[in-house]
Formats: structure tokens, sequence, C-alpha cells
């Protein structure tokens, strides 16, 4: 029996490209309403939005605030004014349309879905998230999706954890594995909820937050032997191995 037998995961830089697709987006949106997109321009929105999304990861504001808000800031920087509100829309509606998963993705989401029961935990929003996932090809491979704001639940709280565990039918939080990219968000709340944590850092980053994951990997293939024992490894290699789940 596989180590862990249910996982969690985190949508953006876990499964899917995140950086990539906010990167495209931020260009496009910048380019649409006549603002500076040069690589300064574009690292100093970055920059804001990660700023932004911790302190919604902290409880500092809320998620109606934060959507606008980025941009308020982004103006403010530069000096200019314009409308949060309309960018906004422009923006999310571009994002919802860039699907890149992670280098990997499908092969390890294919791999554990054949010994785990696998769901998405994630923060972002509805209409941007079940797009992305659903056009990645990768919902084929989940057992369920929890989005905070259907669910009125967020990241990290350990509520949340909770009703995926209650939702997926899995009782014994030994054998739970949470895997994210956001120490603050995903490992955190693992930890709020007394479950072992995996944190994805692509980027190879260094934790300075005091927040420590059970384990730390740099991609996705190296997950595999945490939650498999040997002999499913083996049976990767099996090509009559199939996995079908029309959830998403």
């Amino acid at each position: 029996m596989a180590n862990y037998y249910c996982l969690l995961l985190d949508s953006d830089d876990t499964i899917l490209d995140f950086s990539t697709a906010q990167r495209r987006t931020v260009q496009q949106t910048l380019e649409h309403f006549q603002f500076p997109c040069d690589e300064a321009a574009q690292s100093l929105f970055l920059g804001i939005e990660a700023e932004i999304w911790e302190e919604f990861n902290q409880g500092k504001i809320k998620k109606e605030k934060l959507l606008t808000e980025r941009f308020v800031r982004f103006f403010r920087q530069i000096g200019q004014e314009g409308n949060a509100r309309e960018m906004n829309e422009y923006y999310l509606a571009v994002l919802a349309h860039h699907p890149e998963p992670v280098p990997g993705a499908d092969v390890f989401l294919k791999s554990v879905s054949e010994v785990a029961s696998l769901a998405v935990l994630t923060n972002g929003l509805e209409g941007v998230q079940i797009p992305r996932i659903r056009m990645s090809g990768l919902g084929r491979y989940l057992d369920d999706v929890l989005i905070s704001e259907k669910v009125g639940l967020a990241k990290p709280n350990p509520k949340l954890f909770e009703l995926a565990l209650k939702r997926l039918g899995v009782e014994n939080k030994s054998k739970v594995l949470v895997i994210g990219d956001s120490l603050s968000a995903d490992i955190q709340g693992g930890i709020n909820a007394g479950l072992d944590t995996c944190w994805i850092n692509l980027a190879d980053q260094p934790n300075t937050t005091g927040i420590q994951p059970t384990y730390t990997v740099r991609s996705l293939e190296d997950i595999l032997p945490i939650v498999m024992e040997p002999d499913e490894l083996e049976a990767l290699r099996d090509p009559n191995k199939k996995h079908q789940n029309d959830l998403i």
C-alpha cells in the first residue's frame, strides 16, 4: 500500500504553471490598457501581486478588495490613473485561458492517481481555476476540487483541509500528504490540520519563514518515491494501467 493514499494538492505553481500564465497575462493586460509593459513594469506588478496575496494568506485583506487593490497600488507606483475594476475583469478573463501545466504534471498525476485519492485545494477564483484545470486536461485525474470562494474557507484554515478529507471519505490523517508551493498557505495549512506536508520549491528559493514542511522537493517527480512504495514505483512501467475520471 502507498505511503500516502490521499494527496491534497495546490493548483498554481504546483500542477499548473501559474508563473508563466501570470506573466503573459500581465503583459497582455498592460498592453491592452496602454500602460507601460516593459520588464520593469511587469516586475513591479508581479511584486505587488505577490505582496497582496501574502496579505490575503495572513488574513490582512479580503479577496474582494485584493482583486482591484493590486491595480490601485500599481497605478500609484507608476503615477498614473486607471480603472481598477475594468482592468481586473480583463485580467481574469485572459488568465482563465492560460492552462499550461507544470512540466511533468500529467505524468505525475496519472502515476499517483493509481494509488491515491487526489484533490485540489485552491485559494484562486472559480471562474479562473476551473477553466484552467479543464483545459489543461489534468482534471481527469482528480477526485475533487475545492475552491475557497465556493466553499467559504481558505488556506491556511485547517477546516478547508478537514472538509476535503470528509468529502473524500479519508479518516487516517497519517496517510494524507499536502503538496503545494506556498509555505504560508499550503504548508502552514497542512500543519494546522495535523497533516504531513511537501513543499514543492520549483525555483529553489530559500525558506526564511520558520515554517517547516515534512518534505521539500524541486519537482513533481521527486514526490513519487515519497508517496509510493518501491513495488508501486516498479508497477508504473505497466502500460496497461489506466485511470479515468470525468470530474472536470
